[in-house]
């Protein structure tokens, strides 16, 4: 009468029904490495440790686009370090998280700062809400752990260290192929969970807890507070690093509700051309804002093509 088979997707379980001729395919396929996924599904058909690989996202990639002015209001370019990234995450038969490899590129640097580069790890929950791991869940390979902030690594305390020549890719000085780095991470399930979401920031070189996130996300425990709530910035002043949390919670937002940072997907963004408003470079961009998200989704494949900056390949 058929089976149902679970297999891991990024923020929920899908279920597959599973008709008599499927069944009986899936019962008479060799299962070589033992592992109860036979060979035509596992992703890893020698490997008895490993079974699913899941890409996150699944097409393109999570774009992250930061002004670096906060808690003032710059230019709103958006152009000051932009980021592309897309992980590759390892599960079991028994859809449990062993490992993630992150690919990120470095697309933009237009800021006159020398900047830092982290990414902490959320758990995923559903519904855009995250929680924090209960404990060191990643072992990070390829770059150094934040000794101050479990499941956080820093990528590079200063960006430029990370380019072969020092572009900016905004349509004023230097232009060059964005520069990549590749590095991965051990996770441990039972601390961490079986999702889990990146969340990508900069600081200052001179400055580690001077931290700048996306729209939204909760600074690290070894963030300095200082700054929200002066000059432009509306954040909040306290936080709770325990439990879960909803987003786009109450931080790097200013009065106005705007950002200082943005993420989204997509297969071939073009960044803002050096001090062009991101709503100017992407005309469509104002309205889904107002809209909190309901109408033109797609405001990021139409571009101003006067106003943006096509990338080197």
């Amino acid at each position: 009468s058929g089976q149902n088979l679970t297999l891991p997707a990024f923020n929920a379980t899908e279920f597959f029904s599973l008709n008599e001729t499927a069944a009986a395919n899936w019962t008479a396929a060799a299962d070589t490495d033992g592992d109860s996924i036979p060979d035509p599904w596992d992703d890893y058909p020698a490997d008895p440790q490993r079974a699913f690989l899941i890409q996150v996202p699944h097409v393109g990639e999570h774009y992250v686009l930061l002004d670096d002015a906060w808690p003032v209001i710059g230019d709103y370019d958006f152009n000051d370090l932009v980021l592309a990234n897309r992980m590759d995450l390892q599960y079991d038969a028994q859809k449990r998280l062993l490992r993630g490899n992150v690919r990120l590129r470095l697309l933009a640097y237009s800021s006159e700062q020398e900047l830092g580069l982290g990414m902490e790890l959320f758990t995923s929950v559903a519904g855009g809400t995250y929680a924090y791991p209960f404990g060191p869940a990643a072992l990070f390979s390829g770059v150094a752990p934040d000794d101050s902030v479990d499941n956080c690594a820093i990528i590079s305390n200063n960006v430029r260290s990370l380019q072969r020549v020092a572009y900016k890719n905004d349509g004023v000085g230097l232009t060059a192929r964005p520069d990549e780095v590749n590095f991965s991470f051990e996770w441990a399930a039972a601390i961490g969970g079986d999702l889990v979401w990146p969340n990508f920031f900069v600081f200052p070189t001179a400055n580690r807890s001077r931290e700048l996130h996306a729209f939204g996300y909760p600074p690290t425990i070894a963030a300095d507070f200082s700054a929200f709530a002066t000059a432009d910035d509306a954040s909040i002043r306290s936080w709770n690093w325990l439990g879960s949390f909803a987003m786009p919670n109450a931080f790097y937002r200013s009065y106005r509700n705007l950002p200082w940072g943005v993420e989204f997907f997509h297969s071939n963004f073009k960044v803002p051309r050096a001090g062009v408003d991101l709503a100017k470079a992407y005309p469509l961009l104002p309205n889904w804002a107002e809209s909190a998200g309901g109408t033109n989704l797609s405001w990021r494949d139409f571009p101003n093509n006067q106003e943006v900056f096509q990338l080197p390949e």
